[in-house]
């Protein structure tokens, strides 16, 4: 069952916001209020517009289409949330129901804890919800360049940091963790820890946040073979390059690879950006 199958009701009411969702969302209960039928009650508060991030405008919620949002790739009905969604041009979301209230986008890509800045790790079931905005409505639905991969939605359980400036979400790092299965359907495991996906707000690049978490993630993992998930993107590629030709201790220990990491399926990355370089200037 969906969790959105009625109308959004005429009745308009705002709230004052006093913290967001990443700040309160501390379970499933938290998410999605007591149940489902309350769920859909709670389409009475919905406000007379939402602000479109890509619009750039207020968006009058009649003009909105109701759409169910997965925050995982299970599918479970407990991990869905309303959402409301704008079909001009490349459709895409306005605002989700979170913890009782409609929420614009970048209301949920905020935080008005302490406030945030840096990297900070993914623990709270708020930070993998934000987690889930910045990679299948941010990234997938509007950021996404063309020769880009799609990226697939993050399990329950991935391992990873949120880059945030000022009280902002602007990008992730998500890591394969080591000994944990590929799949429920595999006996496989991952066989090193790789670097899966990395992403970071088109407003807030060439500021050197990519390059910021790539260094995180091989100083999280020292003395270890580490991997970045095949094939790297084209920026990608010239930030690994440049931060293995100033950290030459190590370049024996990174490895770009297929899953799982295995001896077969993966390539010393150092290696294969040199020989890259050298063919292109040949």
């Amino acid at each position: 069952m969906a969790l959105c199958n009625k109308p959004v009701p005429k009745k308009i009411k705002t709230e004052k916001i006093d913290d967001y969702p990443v700040d309160l969302v501390k379970s499933f209960r938290d998410l999605n209020d007591a149940n489902y039928d309350t769920q859909l009650n709670g389409l009475r508060e919905t406000p007379n517009s939402l602000h479109c991030w890509i619009c750039g405008v207020e968006k009058n919620i009649k003009t909105l289409t109701i759409k169910d949002f997965d925050i995982f790739d299970d599918g479970l009905r407990g991990h869905q949330l309303c959402g409301l969604r704008c079909d001009r041009e490349k459709p895409h979301f306005v605002g989700l129901k979170v913890a009782g209230r409609w929420w614009n986008i970048e209301e949920i890509l905020s935080s008005e804890s302490n406030p945030r800045n840096g990297l900070m790790e993914i623990k709270t079931l708020g930070d993998r919800l934000l987690l889930s905005v910045l990679n299948t409505i941010v990234y997938n639905q509007h950021e996404k360049a063309s020769e880009e991969p799609m990226f697939e939605s993050h399990p329950p359980n991935e391992a990873g940091k949120i880059m945030w400036q000022s009280g902002k979400a602007v990008g992730f790092y998500t890591v394969k963790k080591k000994g944990k299965l590929i799949s429920h359907f595999l006996p496989e495991v991952w066989e090193m820890n790789m670097l899966d996906t990395i992403f970071v707000r088109k407003d807030y690049r060439s500021k050197g946040l990519a390059k910021h978490m790539v260094e995180d993630f091989i100083d999280d993992f020292p003395k270890e073979y580490i991997g970045f998930s095949y094939p790297l993107t084209v920026p990608l590629t010239s930030i690994c390059f440049n931060i293995l030709k100033r950290r030459k201790e190590d370049r024996d220990r990174v490895w770009e690879c297929r899953e799982p990491g295995g001896m077969h399926g993966r390539i010393n990355l150092w290696r294969s950006l040199k020989a890259d370089k050298m063919l292109k200037s040949s």
